[in-house]
């Protein structure tokens, strides 16, 4: 299990049951990340989050990482918090 920091930049593809996001990392790095839930994930335009979930290679779309959970964090906790994103 992976924790990063990232802020919500946009909703690249939405589909029942699953969503795909761009987030611009701590550090300035883009990764694509995938929410398999209800389309209700709560994220908001340029809004920081802590994500914990796992990397993933897709065959089609390179390095992912599968969202577990989130949750909105303040800007100054993002900026003190340490980036796990290890890749693998």
């Amino acid at each position: 299990m992976a924790i990063i920091f990232g802020r919500f930049t946009k909703l690249i593809h939405e589909q029942p049951g699953q969503c795909v996001h761009l987030f611009r990392m701590h550090g300035g790095d883009m990764i694509r990340a995938v929410y398999a839930g209800s389309q209700e994930a709560q994220m908001l335009h340029k809004a920081q989050f802590q994500l914990t979930g796992e990397w993933k290679k897709s065959p089609a779309y390179g390095r992912q990482f599968i969202i577990n959970t989130y949750k909105k964090t303040a800007v100054t906790q993002h900026k003190k918090a340490r980036n796990f994103d290890e890749y693998d």
